[in-house]
């Protein structure tokens, strides 16, 4: 399964990027042509899968990143452990998380 993560990384990518593609251009004719016609509604359609679609093959390359970050992304592995965050940052940004939702509670 190791050597198989960074070829399914790969693949992940390739369609989360001809889909997004696709998406992109399908999203502009609905919006130009004539709303409730045919190629308006054809088209809607397509951006609504393609944009599925690349959303699913997001979710694909997270997963493969959770499960081996260093499979999917050999330059961490020479940038050395300044990537990681120290437990004195996590526990600051934990706290300032806190106060924000505080003060969204409270407006």
């Amino acid at each position: 399964m190791e050597t198989l993560l960074p070829a399914a990384f790969k693949t992940f990518v390739a369609l989360h990027i001809a889909f997004g593609s696709v998406g992109l251009v399908a999203f502009w004719v609905p919006v130009v042509g004539r709303k409730g016609g045919a190629a308006h509604k054809r088209w809607g359609k397509v951006f609504t899968w393609t944009m599925l679609a690349t959303g699913s093959a997001a979710i694909g390359i997270s997963a493969c990143t959770l499960i081996d970050p260093i499979a999917t992304h050999p330059h961490l592995v020479e940038a050395g452990a300044t990537w990681i965050r120290s437990e004195e940052h996590t526990s600051e940004l934990q706290s300032r998380v806190g106060i924000s939702y505080a003060v969204f509670c409270l407006k």
